[in-house]
């Protein structure tokens, strides 16, 4: 199955932090296509920093559902390990 995915950071390292995810992403998807990262304006909402933001696309064997299911599993352990015990 062809996966895509959208990455965006907008606190602390951004261009790590898209660095990190590609590289977990790498684990879970063959065949792996970065996009250049490009710098966003944020839209909406509160004021916030700019983001960065990327694509993937790779070839997976995995289902959608065990897919997103590692996609935010990851999600969490970054948001944990990073963001609320450092």
């Amino acid at each position: 199955m062809k996966a895509v995915i959208a990455l965006g950071s907008n606190l602390g390292n951004k261009k790590l932090n898209l660095d990190i995810a590609v590289t977990h992403l790498e684990k879970i998807i063959n065949n792996i296509l970065t996009s250049n990262y490009l710098e966003n304006k944020a839209v909406g909402g509160p004021k916030q920093e700019d983001f960065l933001n990327a694509v993937v696309i790779g070839e997976t064997n995995l289902k959608a559902e065990k897919l997103l299911e590692k996609l935010l599993d990851f999600f969490w352990y970054i948001i944990y390990s990073v963001f609320i015990f450092n």
